[in-house]
């Protein structure tokens, strides 16, 4: 019989340990489920091949045509005339993380970026930190800018012009 005289009802102490421990594995299996979901979501959304929007930005592969290698010619970076021209926009060539904020501080995209991923922004003011400058490629209100050293840790400022 049960605590209360009725058989089937409380059950003994060590059924109900049983019972908790068994919530409690189940509701860490939900936990680590939504943590391999958000990284997995993470890792898509920086993978060559797909295109996310975050905030009204795109970001994704490049798509403006076959690649056949990096161009050692800055004039083949220049947009064509009828592109928009952007406050910034880049290319990853290899891997990097970036973080954009805009002049008032309000982080717009801060990750790690694979090869093949691109991003465009056209905030007024923007901070921007490269970890990788020899493996991004910026363009700065429509023109190249000259890309840093592989390994070196960047910070520079963007004005819309």
């Amino acid at each position: 019989m049960g605590r209360h005289g009725s058989p089937g009802l409380g059950g003994s102490r060590a059924s109900v340990e049983h019972r908790q421990l068994a919530f409690a594995a189940v509701a860490l299996a939900l936990v680590i489920a939504a943590i391999v979901a958000t990284v997995m979501s993470i890792e898509a959304a920086s993978s060559p091949g797909s295109g996310t929007r975050v905030l009204g930005r795109t970001f994704g592969p490049h798509t403006s045509g076959p690649v056949a290698g990096p161009s050692s010619d800055p004039a083949s970076a220049t947009p064509s005339p009828s592109a928009p021209v952007h406050t910034l926009a880049f290319e990853v060539t290899g891997t990097s993380y970036i973080t954009v904020r805009t002049g008032a501080g309000e982080v717009l995209v801060s990750r790690l970026f694979k090869k093949g991923s691109h991003a465009t922004f056209d905030e007024k003011d923007l901070e921007v930190v490269v970890g990788n400058s020899g493996a991004v490629r910026f363009t700065v209100n429509g023109k190249p800018r000259k890309p840093g050293a592989d390994g070196q840790v960047e910070t520079f400022d963007v004005t819309r012009r």
